[in-house]
Formats: C-alpha cells, sequence, structure tokens
C-alpha cells in the first residue's frame, strides 16, 4: 500500500506554495520592518542628536541613518545573493530544486528569527544580529 500511495504523494507534493509563501512573507516582513527599524534607530542615536533641533530636524537625522542601515541590511542579503545565485541554479539542475527550497525555507526562518530579536522591545538584540541573519539569508539564495 505504500508503494502505491507515494507516488501519488511525490506528484501531488510541489514547491511552488512554499516559494509562493516565502515571497509574500518576505513581502510583509519588509514593509512590517521599516517602522520598528525606525523605532531602534531612534533609541540607538538619540545621544547623537544636539540639543534645541526641532522634531523634523531630529526626524531627519534619524531618517538619515535609517535609510543607511537599510541599505547595509539590503546589501548584506543582495550581495550573497548575486554571488551564490549562479553556483546554487546551476547546482540545482543536477540535484533538483527541493532541497535549495529547504535550505532557503531554513534560512527564512533564521532571518525572521534575527528581524524578530532585533526589533524586539523585550530581547533588544543589536543591529548586526540582522546583519548576519540576513547574511545568512542572501547565502542561501533567500
Amino acid at each position: 500500500m505504500t508503494d502505491q500511495f507515494y507516488p501519488t504523494f511525490k506528484k501531488w507534493v510541489s514547491v511552488e506554495p512554499t516559494l509562493f509563501f516565502l515571497q509574500f512573507s518576505a513581502a510583509i516582513t519588509g514593509s512590517l520592518m521599516s517602522s520598528e527599524l525606525f523605532r531602534k534607530i531612534k533609541e540607538m542615536y538619540v545621544d547623537d542628536i544636539p540639543a534645541g533641533l526641532s522634531d523634523q530636524d531630529s526626524d531627519d537625522i534619524y531618517k538619515r541613518h535609517l535609510i543607511t542601515w537599510t541599505i547595509i541590511i539590503r546589501a548584506c542579503s543582495t550581495l550573497p545573493t548575486f554571488l551564490t545565485g549562479i553556483w546554487a541554479g546551476a547546482y540545482s539542475q543536477k540535484v533538483g530544486r527541493k532541497p535549495f527550497v529547504l535550505i532557503g525555507s531554513a534560512s527564512a526562518a533564521i532571518n525572521a528569527l534575527g528581524i524578530l530579536l532585533t526589533l524586539s522591545n523585550d530581547v533588544d538584540a543589536p543591529l548586526w544580529v540582522l546583519l548576519i541573519t540576513s547574511s545568512i539569508a542572501g547565502v542561501t539564495g533567500n
């Protein structure tokens, strides 16, 4: 009975739903992360703001720091993906894409954990944790 069930199950299981949810979660995470990252940056750079500045001027300084950190975080994810993507694409032709989807899913979970730890009010992990988890996600092509 197992032999009859397995080919049907193997046809049914596909990586497309997993890929869809990975891309969907990346879009949601990116849009939700910016406001929490802004809050974290305001906490980090509160001592760097000179006294007597208006709220608008201090927000402009915070936004410059936010842009810098966003570029660094995206670079930590994008550059490793660019460097390993060609190799991973060629190697997936030999072994199939399911192992790469599983590895990418695991790295997405690691990246989500880094985002949660970094932007959480309770844990208060430093921003370099987010850089490391973004780099891990980038190396695995996520």
